[in-house]
């Protein structure tokens, strides 16, 4: 896909949330817009009907692995690598890691996308108001994804992660999906990319990113 001018920019930031925002906008923007398909329209409803119901988070992570194109169209993925069994490449005591989806950007690298319950059991950030944090549902959540990106930043794992399942891992952005923005605000999700360097969508931007993209498709025939 060639580069439009627009995504040649100087960017202020190194920070792969930033950049991976970025290269999500663009893409969506500037990428042909594919032939409507009917059955996603009603694939995407399915699983509107689907996060309504609460249910498990490997209940969604096995919906979205069967159904990939609503992810692809999202977030402007070429290959989802759903649920890959990464182990530990040197003695350790340490369980192998399992992320949800190991996505291959365009440019042919992954980056990391964890689906967690689409309903927040409690306050996101608390601590009084000059000392707000992440409470212990979303730090878990976090902290799930910097072991995923811990284990890709080292060398070893990286090249056996690449010559087993052909992945190619170079700083990835970790996206988590949780809650929804009536009870995670953009205020509060801001913050966290900032201190943690990860970027969240709520379930309901989620499944509007998709509906875009099926209308866009709608639209251009």
């Amino acid at each position: 896909m060639s580069m439009h001018p627009s995504m040649r920019l100087e960017y202020e930031s190194k920070s792969g949330a930033i950049l991976g925002a970025l290269f999500i906008s663009t893409f969506l923007i500037y990428n042909k817009v594919p032939k409507y398909n009917v059955e996603l329209h009603r694939i995407l409803n399915e699983f509107i009907q689907l996060v309504k119901a609460k249910p498990l988070e490997t209940t969604i992570t096995n919906y979205l692995e069967e159904n990939s194109l609503i992810l692809q169209i999202s977030f402007g993925f070429h290959e989802l690598n759903p649920q890959k069994i990464l182990k530990w490449q040197y003695k350790t005591d340490r369980k192998d890691l399992k992320p949800d989806f190991l996505p291959t950007r365009m440019d042919g690298f992954c980056d990391i996308v964890e689906f967690k319950l689409p309903y927040i059991k409690s306050t996101p950030l608390v601590g009084g108001e000059n000392r707000k944090h992440p409470s212990y549902e979303i730090d878990k959540a976090i902290a799930q994804a910097e072991e995923y990106e811990a284990y890709l930043e080292q060398e070893v794992n990286r090249d056996w992660v690449q010559k087993t399942f052909g992945i190619k891992v170079l700083h990835p952005t970790k996206y988590i999906i949780i809650g929804h923005s009536n009870e995670f605000s953009a205020e509060e999700r801001r913050k966290l990319s900032k201190t943690r360097n990860t970027v969240f969508f709520t379930y309901d931007e989620f499944i509007e990113m998709a509906r875009y993209q099926i209308y866009r498709m709608q639209s251009s025939i």
